[in-house]
């Protein structure tokens, strides 16, 4: 996401509560979800210019596709929000399972969750499918293939109503309220067994390396 009038991105990994921020920086400009576009945000047919959601382009892709330019690239003030490997799977996996319970095919409808560790082991190969863009490594996100990392902050969702207030702050020159939005549907609550630890751990551990979480 792009403001320019704010002279802010916004690198927005799925699950991490990035619509509510996205929405933030929309109603600063008057703006509704509808005009989203306006802030490099919203679906895409182009794969020249990405994935098929503009708001989760890597940090490393703003400027290697032309979204942004070099210079105001380095001058904006970059900040993403990441959350524990755990959690951010569970809530990836209730979204998806919500989505097809919605459409009569999940629970509630006569059928079954999908299972969870099928959901684990998906096939991400295409890098711009939506898909894989939600179920990559988060350091994907926030790092060039040098392994530098591309933005000023990173915040973590677990803290988040506190953390990001003097991010606003600093963005906006006063307070401003987070919505919530794109919340998962409530579903059976799931615990992860010890092999889809395992399993969430061997795929995500340089996220829970490079951001601090206990696995």
């Amino acid at each position: 996401m792009i403001s320019h009038p704010r002279e802010t991105l916004f690198v927005h990994i799925p699950k991490t509560g990035g619509q509510s921020i996205e929405t933030v920086f929309l109603q600063d400009l008057g703006l509704t979800w509808q005009d989203r576009g306006a802030l490099c945000l919203g679906h895409n047919d182009d794969r020249s210019r990405g994935p098929e959601k503009l708001a989760h382009l890597y940090a490393s892709e703003y400027v290697a596709l032309g979204h942004i330019d070099a210079k105001r690239f380095a001058r904006y003030y970059k900040f993403a929000v990441v959350r524990h490997p755990y959690t951010r799977a569970l809530s990836e996996y209730r979204y998806r399972a919500g989505a097809l319970a919605r459409r009569g095919q999940g629970r509630g409808q006569g059928h079954e969750l999908p299972d969870l560790t099928r959901f684990l082991n998906a096939d991400i190969s295409d890098d711009y499918s939506d898909l894989s863009r939600h179920l990559v490594p988060q350091l994907r996100y926030v790092q060039d293939a040098q392994g530098r990392v591309l933005v000023d902050r990173v915040l973590r969702f677990e803290d988040l109503s506190r953390q990001i207030a003097p991010v606003l702050l600093r963005i906006f020159g006063g307070a401003r309220a987070l919505p919530h939005r794109n919340k998962s549907p409530r579903l059976p609550q799931v615990a992860l067994t010890p092999d889809q630890k395992k399993r969430i751990f061997h795929r995500y551990r340089a996220d829970f390396e490079a951001f601090g979480y206990a696995p």
